[in-house]
């Protein structure tokens, strides 16, 4: 009963003193995994793969008039994970990205050892700002199309030893935004609406 009577209550607040808009922050995470598995007797592997503007976007849940501020990359690494019939114990990699044309290294003949991972620090900067900045073209406000083409290579170590590996590229995107939203007056969490 108490619950009924309230909503009047709440019904008869908003109507007396209107609603505002007020600022409120948002952090959305976005992941993003890419596996490649390399089955190779003579050791070397090449493999590719697409980051679509739609992998960035279509997990996000934001306001329509939020405002995104720069993407930044978190958690992201490159793992390698021993298969059935593999003598490797390392790889050799190397990964670029390839947008509108242009390649950047990622990382170069990194050693990464099975079962272990190359981690963000370990990337080439030019290539994860090269990352960064398409993913955050692909959330602008007149976003890009265009994709981000992952290439790797690996060489087994031993050399030419059979390799049967998964190859696993995780990237986590940390996307800070901030929207103003429309609330109750008497609700008074958000800060004042700077924005748009």
């Amino acid at each position: 009963m108490k619950k009924i009577l309230l909503i009047p209550v709440l019904l008869a607040l908003t109507l007396s003193t209107g609603c505002k808009k007020q600022l409120y922050h948002f952090v959305g995470t976005v992941p993003i995994t890419k596996t490649y598995e390399a089955n190779e007797a003579d050791g070397s592997y090449s493999g590719t793969d697409i980051i679509t503007k739609e992998d960035v976007t279509d997990v996000l849940n934001l306001p329509n008039n939020a405002q995104i501020d720069k993407v930044d990359l978190q958690n992201t690494g490159v793992t390698v994970e021993p298969l059935a019939g593999n003598a490797a114990t390392q790889v050799l990699l190397s990964g670029t990205v390839t947008i509108n044309g242009v390649i950047t290294p990622l990382f170069n003949s990194f050693p990464v050892s099975t079962n272990s991972t190359l981690t963000l620090a370990s990337m080439n900067l030019s290539g994860v700002q090269a990352l960064t900045a398409q993913i955050n073209a692909f959330l602008s406000s007149v976003p890009s199309n265009s994709p981000i083409t992952v290439a790797l290579t690996g060489i087994a170590v031993p050399a030419g030893s059979n390799t049967h590996v998964m190859i696993t590229l995780k990237i986590q995107c940390n996307v800070p935004s901030e929207a103003c939203i429309e609330f109750p007056s008497f609700i008074s969490e958000g800060e004042n609406c700077t924005i748009q």
